[in-house]
């Protein structure tokens, strides 16, 4: 008879990255400092999450491959630099496990801890507010959207870093979980992103016009120059 599916990655493994999302920041991580601690969970994150499923493919790796596995072999995929056969249950587990972990990664990125903490949303039309309030907020939410996209460049950087050299790049499925975290500021977000991210971030502009563009950026010409990102690992 055929032989059953394999188990997931055991609980251990998913216990192990929940620890890398919880580490304590090495700086608070407000302003320009997120990014810091963007750098830090996802460093450690998707390092980690590679370490895991490599850890779990080389279980058929040292054991698979005789004669009496040829129902399991025989819907291989070639996986990972070294191409290595996985049976394909083997790899939808795996893919499964990993999609599950990066809700797990993007639910905390948009947290108040990172993007939440952030001023993204669109300032609200206030009759009483002065210019100068209004400029005010412009300049926050200019700044936030700024600190955004260089917390996306790291997560985008680490994700394809650690995940596509075993064969698995999920970086575009992360870039979906995060853009509902961005509050409406995906668009202005893709305009700054590095330009290697471009793509993953094409959907985020299909739904902006011109027009609210635009708007979103009430106040934006009073405010100073945003920095350049080109070197945002160096932060």
């Amino acid at each position: 008879p055929p032989r059953p599916p394999p188990p997931p990655p055991p609980p251990r493994r998913s216990l192990l990255l929940s620890e890398c999302l919880h580490e304590r920041p090495i700086s608070s991580p407000v302003g320009m400092d997120a990014v810091i601690y963007a750098a830090q969970i996802s460093s450690s994150f998707f390092s980690s999450l590679a370490g895991s499923v490599e850890g779990f493919l080389d279980l058929f790796v040292d054991g698979g491959g005789g004669d009496d596995d040829a129902s399991l072999n025989s819907r291989s995929m070639t996986i990972g630099e070294g191409g290595r056969r996985i049976p394909s249950g083997a790899l939808s587990a795996i893919v499964l496990w990993c999609d599950s972990e990066l809700v797990k990664f993007t639910n905390v990125f948009g947290s108040s801890r990172l993007l939440g903490g952030l001023s993204l949303s669109p300032p609200g039309v206030r009759r009483t507010s002065t210019k100068e309030v209004k400029v005010s907020l412009a300049k926050e939410r200019e700044h936030s959207i700024e600190v955004a996209a260089k917390c996306c460049n790291q997560a985008f950087s680490f994700a394809t870093e650690n995940l596509d050299t075993i064969g698995l790049p999920l970086t575009p499925k992360l870039a979906e979980n995060i853009r509902p975290k961005l509050k409406g500021c995906e668009a202005e977000v893709a305009e700054l992103l590095d330009v290697r991210w471009r793509a993953l971030a094409f959907d985020w502009t299909l739904d902006s016009t011109p027009d609210r563009l635009a708007a979103s950026r009430l106040g934006s010409s009073s405010s100073s120059a945003p920095r350049s990102l080109a070197n945002d690992r160096g932060v």
